[in-house]
C-alpha cells in the first residue's frame, strides 16, 4: 500500500520583482551604512590631522602627519576631561539606580496578588504620555527647594524612574514561568530571594534593554544639564561640547591669530566629538543582541 505524500510548497514565490526589490533594499542599506562609516571616519581623520589639511576641500582618507595633539588640548585646556568624569559619574550611578528601582517596580507589578495593580499601570501609562516640557517648571521649582540646583545629584534624580523601563521589565517578568516562583516559595524562599536568584538571572535581555537606553540617555543629557547646572566645573559633556563648538565658530568669525587657529580649529572640535561618542560606540555592539531581544519580548503570544 502506497502512501501518497503531499508536497508542501512555500506560499512566497521568488519572482523577478521580489529579486529586484531585495537587491534595491540591500543596496540602499549598503549605501546608508557606508555613508555613516564615511562620516565617522572623516571625523576621526579630522581630529588627527593638522589644520592646514583640514582647511583643504579635497576628499582624503588618511593624513600625512597624524597627531593626537588635539586630544590633549581639548582634554586639558578645553575642560572636556572634567566634563567626561562628571558624565561617567551620572551615567554609571544614575543607570544603576534607575535599573534597581524600575526592576523592583516591574517585579511587583508582575505579581498577580499585587493590590491596585491595574490602577498603578494606568498611572504609569498616563505618565508616559505627558511631555517633558510640561513638567519643566514644576521640576525646577522642586529641585530648587531641595537644594539640587547646580549639583550633579540633580542629574541623578532626573529620569530616575521611567514608566517605559517599568513596563519593559514587567512584561519580561510575566514571561517567566510561574512554576519557578511556586517552586521557590515551596522551598521557603522570600520575595527578595526569588527576585534576586530566579528572576534577575533569567531576565538578562530585559536588563540589557533598560541599561543601554538609560545609559545613552544619561550620557547624552543636554537639556537637564543646561537647566539645572550653571557652574562650568560641574557641567557634563554635551553642554561642554556645545560651548566648544560655539567658541570655535565665534573665533573663526571674529578672526584669530594663526596660532589660535591651529590650537582651536576643526581638529579640536572633531577630537571633542570623538571623545563624546566613543563610549556609546563601544557599548552598542555588545548590547545589541540583548537589546533587540528585550524590546521584542511579549510581542508574540503563542
Amino acid at each position: 500500500m502506497r502512501l501518497k505524500i503531499k508536497k508542501r510548497y512555500s506560499t512566497t514565490r521568488t519572482t523577478p520583482a521580489t529579486v529586484v526589490c531585495d537587491v534595491l533594499i540591500r543596496l540602499f542599506f549598503a549605501v546608508y551604512v557606508a555613508s555613516i562609516i564615511y562620516v565617522l571616519w572623516q571625523t576621526v581623520l579630522t581630529s588627527i590631522s593638522p589644520e592646514v589639511e583640514n582647511l583643504s576641500a579635497r576628499i582624503r582618507f588618511w593624513t600625512m602627519e597624524p597627531s593626537f595633539k588635539a586630544y590633549s588640548e581639548i582634554w586639558s585646556r578645553g575642560g572636556l576631561g572634567n566634563a567626561f568624569m562628571n558624565n561617567i559619574y551620572i551615567s554609571v550611578l544614575g543607570t544603576l539606580l534607575h535599573v534597581l528601582i524600575c526592576t523592583m517596580a516591574g517585579y511587583a507589578l508582575a505579581r498577580p496578588d499585587y493590590p491596585f495593580k491595574q490602577a498603578m499601570l494606568t498611572i504609569i501609562m498616563i505618565s508616559m504620555l505627558v511631555p517633558a516640557q510640561m513638567t519643566m517648571v514644576p521640576t525646577f521649582t522642586l529641585y530648587r527647594s531641595l537644594n539640587l540646583i547646580n549639583s550633579l545629584n540633580s542629574l541623578l534624580v532626573s529620569g530616575l524612574v521611567s514608566g517605559f523601563s517599568i513596563i519593559v521589565m514587567r512584561n519580561y517578568f510575566l514571561s517567566v514561568p510561574r512554576s519557578l516562583w511556586e517552586s521557590a516559595k515551596l522551598d521557603g524562599a522570600g520575595e527578595f530571594t526569588v527576585f534576586w536568584r530566579i528572576y534577575v538571572p533569567i531576565s538578562k535581555p530585559g536588563f540589557a534593554t533598560i541599561i543601554t537606553l538609560q545609559f545613552v540617555a544619561k550620557w547624552n543629557s543636554f537639556f537637564d544639564a543646561v537647566l539645572f547646572i550653571n557652574d562650568t566645573s560641574r557641567q557634563v559633556l554635551q553642554p561642554t561640547l556645545n560651548n566648544i563648538i560655539l567658541s570655535i565658530s565665534n573665533a573663526a568669525q571674529i578672526g584669530s591669530s594663526v596660532e589660535n587657529q591651529l590650537t582651536f580649529g576643526q581638529n579640536v572640535r572633531s577630537a571633542a566629538i570623538v571623545i563624546t561618542m566613543l563610549p556609546i560606540l563601544i557599548l552598542y555592539p555588545f548590547m545589541q543582541k540583548y537589546l533587540i531581544k528585550g524590546m521584542t519580548v511579549g510581542a508574540v503570544k503563542e
